[in-house]
């Protein structure tokens, strides 16, 4: 049973017991004194001696002994214990993802739920096998009158990260330890034994594998090893290193600290103190901060060194100035940081939803509001703003408190929420979205910028990653939670559920905020001087006048029109001002002339942009596809575009992991180039009679072949800018990231309906102006029930011709591929 508890970061002992090596392992009564609720009987017991005295206070008996030939473990439940009686001493439902696992009974009765069907399992049924994928559970069944004994073993045994003997001694020693500690077990680092194993824990209904899978990796992985540093040991020693050791037991990794490479050293040590959860922290912050405070600038570098419990500074290299300023820095601590990036973490993962749902609920919010001509404004609107005010925000990230313009930026974006809502129209919603996405943009900038107020600069890469991960998890979530909402309640809870989640967060920063920043010296009226009014006040109309050009064009207005030609003249004049704007202000410009003339950053410019166009339509348009041509409901859509989301998140892990060992990224530019328009291109093929296995796979192919290269150009701008620029290179880069798709997604929906438009006209013979157009399902009831098949036909020959623009901009990747200059991130060089 998982209990509420469990779900907080728990905390592990500052020292690990040793890895359980006794053969048999006893669990005793939780009586409320945790030291008393495990230990272990050095001794050979029998198992069968139920009656003896002490079992009144025992709950589980394990013996690892060899039973007919194979490895396994003898479990006796006695029956006095209560946590027994209840049914609760076996684990929770579970899946074995390479193995088989066996039941034999000896004495008593076994409970046992495979796939939802309830045994009873006695010594006379013989073994009782569990084959590899099935969901399944096992416990004291209530109709036995005596202690229960039953060998349960798996096969095959040996099978590297399988489950085995190792994992119940692992188990059973971290259980140990935190008995011994009076600490409550975590269920993060329960996962990652599980996990390691190749066990996942399931829901009590059917899930696919693989989902279960993609969620104990983030949970175990990602927030348990890659935030919290959990480990697992199979081989037999510790189940964690110690994070404060006697120095004879040090690994040999940290000992080594007079080695070539004695930055490698030092970084790992302090990261290894750094990411100990929050008790630990607090309470070896006094230790640490005493030694770390003679770390001196110009001083030679100091490496930690644990010795009876205490930190201690060697001298080593000399550091930059930079780090060594950085090392003085002082930072938020304990439960006061811990507050701060758990908001981080929620706000981001409240953002990601917010940016991702609305895709799902389009066919739910055409329905309402009868008009499908605004579609590509409901995602347009948002990117718009997001991108338009991205400059502007790092600047008023840099000339005021970071609190103030965070807080702000938090408010309107749940003002924004609000009135999503609770719109009472189409052009209601597009203006709610565009709120959203301005306040958007400031909260994701602030969590980020944060970070450089909140940990020194060794730790800041794992805590980014942490909260990308965050973000990530929302994504990949977000369809499924679209989908049950949209499916139980309304697509208006969609926007609701920020509220709470906003609030809270809003109050827990403005109480727990306390950043060591700089006041900018700079007089108010400097102030918006630097943060350069002139060139938003070209560049937010010059970019609204292109999207209202493109959103219009062939729809409401046709491309001849005056009207088009009108925005499309005034986007060219404003965007020709901005650009001669940001020349006349040379470096203090939002785009430095000499940012815009590398050949990396334009050739990442036009990468990113291609690339975030091209998902940002298949994302925007396959819920589109499942519910309105596949005739899904919300839910179910919701659920089918997880692979893809999936398979993106994997392509942005190989890379990440890959230039990190070769150093090169334009590799995998290339590879992401060449993979994308092929599998652009079998979406295309898609009809309303494709195997949805073959439908999944495409998306899942396409998924991964953007993410691979994804993450390219901010290595790129990152390696070849000095640093004084590599922020701006950075805000270049996400700038484009948002661009292409605030743009392609509207020109996607033209596309769409132009299409749809001459098709209805062509293949039913319903001449329906696309302004009249009511909800993309009603166009189902418009045709008749006896033409619903070619409705079904016509919906999807529109969608796949408006995909064939992904499929351009797929191809156009590689033109900024081919131009990428091939440099290593080993190499990077420091003006």
């Amino acid at each position: 049973m998982v209990y509420g508890w469990q779900l907080w970061l728990s905390p592990r002992p500052t020292q690990r017991s040793k890895y359980v090596h006794d053969e048999n392992v006893l669990v005793l009564e939780d009586d409320g004194n945790n030291e008393a609720a495990s230990a272990t009987r050095s001794t050979t017991t029998s198992s069968s001696s139920s009656s003896n005295e002490t079992a009144k206070h025992v709950q589980i008996f394990y013996d690892f002994h060899t039973h007919k030939g194979h490895r396994a473990t003898k479990e006796t439940h006695y029956r006095s214990s209560k946590t027994v009686r209840d049914g609760e001493s076996g684990p929770p439902l579970h899946i074995h993802l390479r193995q088989t696992e066996t039941f034999e009974v000896e004495q008593g009765v076994l409970g046992v739920v495979k796939n939802g069907v309830e045994y009873a399992i006695r010594k006379e049924d013989g073994p009782v096998s569990i084959p590899p994928g099935v969901r399944h559970k096992f416990w004291f069944h209530a109709t036995s009158d005596q202690d229960l004994i039953f060998n349960v073993c798996v096969d095959p045994e040996g099978l590297d990260h399988g489950f085995d003997e190792s994992f119940m001694r692992n188990l059973q020693g971290y259980n140990r330890d935190c008995a011994k500690h009076g600490i409550p077990p975590s269920l993060f680092q329960i996962l990652l034994f599980l996990y390691d194993s190749d066990v996942v824990i399931t829901p009590p209904f059917w899930t696919p594998i693989w989902l279960l899978k993609g969620l104990h990796h983030v949970f175990a992985y990602w927030i348990g090893a890659g935030l919290l540093g959990v480990q697992y040991d199979m081989t037999g020693a510790d189940v964690f290193v110690p994070v404060l050791q006697d120095k004879d037991k040090t690994p040999p990794a940290a000992k080594s600290k007079h080695n070539a490479n004695s930055m490698s050293a030092v970084t790992t040590e302090i990261t290894e103190v750094l990411m100990t959860p929050a008790l630990d922290l607090v309470n070896n912050h006094d230790s640490l901060s005493k030694h770390m405070s003679n770390i001196q600038p110009g001083r030679p570098s100091q490496t930690l060194e644990i010795e009876d419990g205490a930190a201690t500074v060697a001298d080593e290299e000399p550091l930059s100035g930079a780090a060594t300023a950085e090392d003085e820095t002082k930072y938020p601590t304990g439960i006061r940081f811990w507050l701060i990036i758990l908001c981080n973490a929620v706000v981001l993962v409240f953002m990601g939803l917010d940016v991702s749902i609305v895709s799902t609920a389009v066919p739910s919010i055409t329905d309402e509001f009868h008009t499908v001509r605004d579609v590509g404004w409901y995602s347009s609107a948002f990117r718009l703003c997001n991108c338009s005010f991205a400059f502007m925000f790092g600047k008023l990230y840099t000339l005021f408190a970071v609190r103030t313009v965070f807080l702000t930026s938090l408010a309107i974006f749940m003002c924004g929420s609000l009135l999503s809502a609770t719109a009472p129209s189409s052009l209601v919603f597009i203006i709610s979205r565009a709120i959203c996405g301005f306040g958007c943009i400031g909260v994701i900038q602030g969590c980020f910028f944060m970070i450089t107020h909140l940990v020194p600069l060794r730790k800041r890469p794992a805590l980014t990653g942490a909260l990308a991960a965050a973000e990530g998890v929302a994504d990949i979530a977000s369809p499924s939670i679209g989908g049950f909402i949209i499916g139980r309640l309304s697509w208006r809870w969609c926007f609701w559920i920020n509220l709470p989640m906003g609030v809270a967060s809003f109050l827990i920063i403005a109480f727990t905020l306390r950043l060591d920043q700089q006041p900018s010296p700079l007089t108010f009226s400097q102030k918006l001087v630097e943060l350069d009014l002139v060139g938003n006040a070209l560049f937010v109309p010059a970019l609204t006048s292109l999207f209202l050009a493109l959103s219009w064009a062939g729809t409401t207005y046709s491309w001849t029109s005056g009207t088009v030609l009108g925005l499309l003249a005034t986007f060219v004049v404003l965007l020709a001002c901005f650009v001669y704007d940001q020349y006349r202000r040379g470096d203090r410009a939002t785009l430095p002339p000499r940012i815009m003339s590398n050949r990396s950053v334009l050739a990442g410019v036009l990468f990113a942009s291609c690339t975030n166009a091209t998902m940002g339509i298949l994302v925007y348009y396959l819920p589109t596809y499942f519910q309105t041509v596949r005739e899904f409901s919300p839910t179910r859509s919701g659920y089918l575009m997880i692979p893809f989301l999936v398979a993106n998140l994997v392509g942005f892990l190989l890379h990440g992991g890959a230039v990190t060992a070769v150093g090169y990224y334009t590799p995998f530019m290339l590879l992401g180039s060449v993979l994308m328009p092929i599998f652009a291109g079998l979406l295309t093929t898609l009809t309303a009679s494709t195997a949805t296995g073959k439908v999944l796979g495409y998306t899942s192919a396409m998924g991964f072949a953007a993410g691979v290269g994804f993450q390219g150009p901010q290595s790129a701008v990152q390696t070849v800018l000095p640093t004084k620029d590599a922020a701006l290179g950075l805000g270049v880069i996400m700038f484009a990231q948002q661009f292409g798709p605030a743009v392609f997604v509207v020109a996607a929906q033209s596309i769409f309906l132009n299409r749809l438009s001459d098709n209805l006209r062509d293949g039913l013979g319903v001449d329906v102006p696309v302004a009249e157009l009511g909800g993309l399902t009603d166009i189902k009831t418009l045709v008749g029930e006896a033409n619903i098949a070619r409705a079904l036909g016509v919906l999807d020959a529109s969608l796949m011709q408006a995909w064939y623009l992904p499929v351009g901009l797929a191809a156009a990747t590689m033109v900024g591929s081919l131009a990428m200059e091939w440099r290593s991130v080993k190499d990077r060089k420091r003006d």
